[in-house]
């Protein structure tokens, strides 16, 4: 199962991928087109054309991993992005609702909490 954290890099290609791709191609894709090390402890969201389809690719430390997923009704509906850029960083509690259907656009998501500035004594 695969069950992101909140320190997770996710990268989400907006751009549909042929889903004959393997895991070698999604990697290259991911290397050159998102500029990221796809051994890097990153993971990374492929979607086909029809929006019906997803692929994701990670390593864990020990091998290459790819879960692929078919939605039975319905389509994946991406959030609403900025336009630049073929790739977006999600947060994994999205990318994981995405997984399940759900329209993220519609949610609306509380500002994350980050400390002020850390007293040292």
């Amino acid at each position: 199962m695969l069950s992101p954290g909140h320190t997770t890099k996710i990268y989400m290609s907006r751009k549909p991928v042929d889903f004959r791709y393997g895991y070698d191609r999604l990697a290259h894709i991911a290397k050159t087109v998102a500029k990221a090390d796809p051994y890097g402890g990153g993971v990374f969201l492929f979607f086909n054309r029809a929006m019906t389809k997803a692929k994701i690719i990670f390593f864990d430390g020990t091998g290459s991993v790819m879960i692929w997923k078919r939605l039975e009704k319905g389509k994946y509906k991406l959030p609403k992005l900025s336009p630049d850029g073929s790739f977006a960083s999600i947060a994994g509690t999205d990318m994981m609702l995405l997984l399940e259907g759900v329209d993220t656009g519609k949610l609306k998501r509380g500002k994350a909490w980050k400390p002020d500035k850390l007293e040292l004594e």
